[in-house]
């Protein structure tokens, strides 16, 4: 580990595996404490992604701590090469490739948030760090990430802050009957005449709570997913081993913890629809599905999500949080969405970070020029 000082804590750039995967408790412990209760920053989900995504990626963790050793801040990061012209190193989160990943910011102690948060932006903006940026997706509005950025003297650093992806959801009632009543009359109809056609069928919903059953349903949601995509002409996402290998490890320490929400309607015994999310405080996140399309006119993936999102509410869960990706199926849902935010930090004095930036600019300029051609010879 190296380290850099700022202000009264202590900032080590953690490079090592070994060490990450020793930080889990400590890690998790801090991140309950901020409050940033997202399942995509703990550290099972993290170390996990670096163990089956790193590739040529190196391992740049940035920990704050105080005087007595205390953690009080985490940069969870990585640096990244970027290819062309000029080539670049980026820091950017752990997460965003192969896997997605929501939500992601620095996790900082609410009793020392600003001391945590600026002293990583420091570290993160060193003039002797190994990289000529930093770029970071995936945060809300409010990160701490984008809160510290703003702060920084615009005659040194220039940045950039973009919007970056739609992620729908939607607030829970305190009951199911309140729920059904808040769906469009169309809707709800739909929902129960198609789960009165499943149920003529023999189809039930079960969840998936035992540890001895998991790897089997896992590899029944892996085929279904596949299925799914495949009648549509795609691929879908857990096409390989390292992205299954991934979820398998990820899921049974969730399952574990009680935070998996992993569902799955059969009829005979045989599984031909899942639901694959997450529980964490108060949200439950929507993370993938899979289906057998010859089930397709009976609709069973609306009404599953229809039998998770009852089960949330009553479990207490008070948000619904379908994650990336404004697909008209979750639109049925819900029109509420959060729109994340993308911030490249580039110090004016680093010439590799600033060409790259000109060169990205020019092809938005360009491609922006191009669409706009487009639509006038189309008119």
């Amino acid at each position: 580990m190296s380290s850099v000082t700022a202000v009264d804590l202590r900032v080590e750039r953690c490079t090592s595996l070994e060490a990450f995967e020793a930080l889990g408790a400590e890690w998790n412990a801090l991140l309950e404490k901020s409050g940033q209760r997202t399942l995509f920053m703990r550290h099972e989900w993290l170390s996990g992604w670096f163990k089956y995504f790193a590739e040529d990626r190196e391992l740049m963790l940035l920990l704050a701590r105080d005087g007595a050793g205390a953690l009080c801040g985490i940069g969870p990061f990585c640096v990244e090469k970027e290819q062309g012209l000029p080539p670049a190193r980026s820091l950017a989160f752990l997460g965003t490739t192969r896997i997605s990943s929501e939500y992601l910011d620095l996790i900082v102690d609410p009793d020392r948030a600003q001391a945590a948060r600026d002293c990583l932006m420091a570290a993160m903006v060193d003039a002797d760090a190994p990289w000529d940026r930093v770029r970071a997706g995936d945060m809300l509005e409010s990160a701490q990430l984008l809160e510290a950025a703003a702060a920084l003297d615009g005659e040194r650093y220039l940045v950039e802050v973009d919007e970056d992806k739609i992620c729908p959801r939607m607030d829970l009632p305190g009951d199911a009957e309140a729920f059904m009543q808040q769906m469009s009359s169309k809707n709800r109809k739909m929902l129960r005449q198609y789960t009165r056609k499943l149920e003529a069928a023999g189809a039930e919903v079960e969840q998936i709570t035992d540890a001895a059953d998991l790897n089997g349903a896992l590899d029944d949601l892996f085929v279904l997913h596949k299925q799914r995509w495949t009648s549509r002409g795609e691929s879908g996402n857990f096409g390989d081993d390292p992205v299954q290998g991934f979820h398998q490890e990820v899921a049974a320490r969730l399952l574990a913890d009680g935070r998996l929400g992993l569902y799955a309607m059969k009829a005979e015994g045989k599984r031909f629809a899942m639901l694959y999310g997450f529980r964490d405080g108060k949200t439950f996140s929507y993370f993938q599905a899979g289906m057998d399309p010859e089930w397709a006119n009976l609709s069973p993936g609306f009404v599953l999500i229809g039998h998770v999102v009852r089960d949330a509410i009553g479990h207490g869960l008070t948000d619904f949080d379908f994650l990336r990706g404004p697909e008209s199926y979750k639109q049925r849902w819900t029109k509420v969405e959060r729109i994340t935010r993308r911030a490249t930090v580039t110090p004016r004095s680093n010439w590799k970070g600033m060409a790259r930036h000109k060169a990205e600019r020019s092809l938005r300029a360009a491609k922006s020029a191009a669409k706009k051609l487009l639509r006038r010879e189309e008119e």
